[in-house]
């Protein structure tokens, strides 16, 4: 029986959020940032492909439900600036 390689593919994602505002002298501004987590489950199907190292290779239907992906929706509200006394 040939040896099997496999191959793991991890992915990593980094989010950030910036905003800009720019405050005229003598003035205040009220900024909000809301971030909403959420957990999504998200079907998939695919075709993995082995290669063995006699140069033959087989392929595989697969399909299923990636449960629990984490999902964040980040908004960003700036209120009307007002004059400071």
């Amino acid at each position: 029986m040939p040896k099997r390689e496999v191959v793991v593919i991890l992915q990593s994602y980094v989010c950030s959020l910036q905003a800009q505002v720019t405050v005229p002298a003598k003035h205040s501004c009220h900024v909000s940032i809301i971030a909403r987590q959420m957990l999504a489950d998200v079907p998939y199907d695919a075709t993995a492909t082995l290669y063995y190292t006699d140069g033959t290779t087989s392929t595989a239907y697969i399909s299923g439900v990636y449960e629990g992906l984490s999902v964040s929706q980040d908004t960003v509200y700036i209120d009307e600036c007002v004059p400071v006394n």
